[in-house]
């Protein structure tokens, strides 16, 4: 998926990430937050997230875990 690819090389810059995922269909955005299920792909997630929200897309994906992920200086 082209998109997992472009998010890898965008990085964590969050506008960045969030104008590639605004975008995107509704059906791709879907599919992309369902393949964003690692904890290394938290931040992603997140985004592709607020994204479904905000569109009013159902997020129903029988996660039940959370990731919390802890910066070198410490904090959350």
């Amino acid at each position: 998926m082209d998109i997992l690819a472009e998010l890898a090389y965008i990085g964590h810059n969050t506008a960045a990430v969030n104008h590639l995922l605004s975008n995107i269909d509704d059906d791709t955005l879907a599919e992309v937050y369902g393949h964003l299920n690692t904890p290394e792909s938290s931040f992603y997630r997140n985004v592709a997230g607020v994204e479904m929200m905000r569109r009013g897309l159902p997020i129903d994906d029988d996660a039940d875990e959370f990731f919390i992920h802890r910066r070198d200086d410490g904090e959350l």
